[in-house]
C-alpha cells in the first residue's frame, strides 16, 4: 500500500509537472498567434490606406469598412473569427486602383463613360493580385476585390452578377464601402447628411443591396455610427458623427 501510494504521488507530481509545462505552451502559442494576427491586421490596413490614399480617399475608410463588415457579419450569425477575418479582408476591396492612374482617381469632376470604363477595370486588377498569392484569406479577399460592386439587381460589375450568385461577403462589403463613401467628404463631392444616405440605402433596398442586409443596417444604425466615431478621418468629420448619432437617437 504504501509503495502504491508512493508511486500514485510521484506519478501525480509527473503529471503536474507535464500540465504546467503543457499550459506554459498553450499561453505562448496563443500569444504568438495573437500578435501574428495584430501584424497581419496592421499590415492589411496600412496597405489599404496606402491604396486608398493615392486616391485622396480618408485615411481611417479602410477601418472603418472593416469594423463595419465585422459587425454586421457578427449580426448575421458568422462566427467572430470568421467576422475578424472579413474585417480584415474587406481592407483590401481597393487593392487594384494600384492599376489605374492617378489621372482619373484624382480627377474631381465627372468620369467619362471611357474613364469609368478604367475604374471598373480596378476589381479584376485586384482579384488577380490577391488570388495569386494564395490560401484562404486572400481567396477571400480576391473574392471581395472582384465583387464589391456587384449589384443585388445585377446591375453591378464586372460580371453582371445577381441576387444569392454574389458572395455574403462581398455584399456586406458593397453596402460598408457605399455608406462610408457617401458620409465623408472625398475629392468629387461633399459628405452627405445622414437622412440623404439612409434614404439611398432604402432606395435602393433590392436594387443595389440585398434587402435583408439593408434592414439590418437601418436596424443598427446607432452601433454603426458609434463604430464609425471610433475612426474619424479629422475634427470635422468626427463632429459629422457626433452629431449624425445625436439624430439617429431621437428620429
Amino acid at each position: 500500500i504504501l509503495a502504491l501510494r508512493y508511486r500514485v504521488r510521484s506519478r501525480t507530481r509527473e503529471l503536474s509537472v507535464q500540465l504546467a509545462k503543457s499550459e506554459s505552451a498553450e499561453r505562448e502559442v496563443a500569444r504568438l498567434n495573437a500578435e501574428i494576427l495584430r501584424t497581419q491586421s496592421e499590415i492589411a490596413f496600412t496597405l489599404g490606406e496606402v491604396i486608398e490614399t493615392r486616391s485622396h480617399e480618408t485615411a481611417n475608410h479602410v477601418r472603418r469598412v472593416a469594423a463595419v463588415c465585422e459587425y454586421l457579419a457578427a449580426m448575421r450569425g458568422m462566427s467572430p473569427e470568421d467576422a475578424r477575418i472579413l474585417g480584415l479582408a474587406s481592407s483590401f476591396h481597393d487593392v487594384g486602383k494600384i492599376g489605374v492612374s492617378d489621372a482619373i482617381l484624382n480627377k474631381p469632376g465627372r468620369l467619362t463613360p471611357e474613364e469609368f470604363d478604367v475604374v471598373k477595370t480596378h476589381t479584376e486588377i485586384g482579384y488577380r493580385i490577391l488570388s495569386a498569392t494564395g490560401g484562404p484569406f486572400f481567396d477571400l479577399a480576391a473574392v471581395i476585390a472582384l465583387e464589391h460592386h456587384e449589384r443585388w439587381n445585377g446591375g453591378g460589375y464586372p460580371r453582371g452578377l445577381k441576387g444569392n450568385a454574389i458572395r455574403p461577403e462581398s455584399r456586406i462589403v458593397a453596402i460598408a464601402v457605399v455608406f462610408d463613401a457617401l458620409s465623408g467628404k472625398r475629392i468629387y463631392k461633399p459628405a452627405w447628411p445622414l437622412g440623404q444616405v439612409t434614404e439611398l440605402l432604402l432606395r435602393e433596398r433590392g436594387g443595389h443591396f440585398e434587402p435583408a442586409l439593408v434592414d439590418l443596417f437601418i436596424g443598427s444604425l446607432d452601433d454603426i455610427l458609434a463604430i464609425c466615431r471610433e475612426y474619424p478621418d479629422s475634427k470635422e468629420s468626427a463632429e459629422w458623427i457626433c452629431e449624425t448619432v445625436s439624430l439617429a437617437r431621437v428620429s
